[in-house]
């Protein structure tokens, strides 16, 4: 399945495409995902526990940040992009 990404000249190779997809996002003024720490992080939130009842979780529930792993909630490599 990679291959056809590689064939269109998308990706270089496996797992080499992540740049250009990032640039592609930047150049259509997409929201780049964002960690919960860097999330909080910009707002100058400290207790995680606070940030997630509070701010996170109302906005997956209502739909304006999705996560980027769905399957996943908890794992480390989780991020969050709001939805235009």
């Amino acid at each position: 399945m990679f291959n056809i990404f590689y064939l269109a000249g998308i990706v270089e190779s496996v797992g080499s495409g992540m740049g250009r997809i990032l640039s592609s996002l930047k150049a259509q003024k997409l929201p780049e995902p964002k960690s919960r720490d860097e999330m909080m992080m910009e707002i100058n939130i400290k207790d995680r526990k606070h940030f997630l009842q509070t701010y996170l979780n109302p906005l997956i529930k209502t739909g304006k940040i999705k996560r980027t792993i769905p399957d996943k909630p908890s794992s480390k490599n989780q991020k969050y992009v709001t939805i235009v």
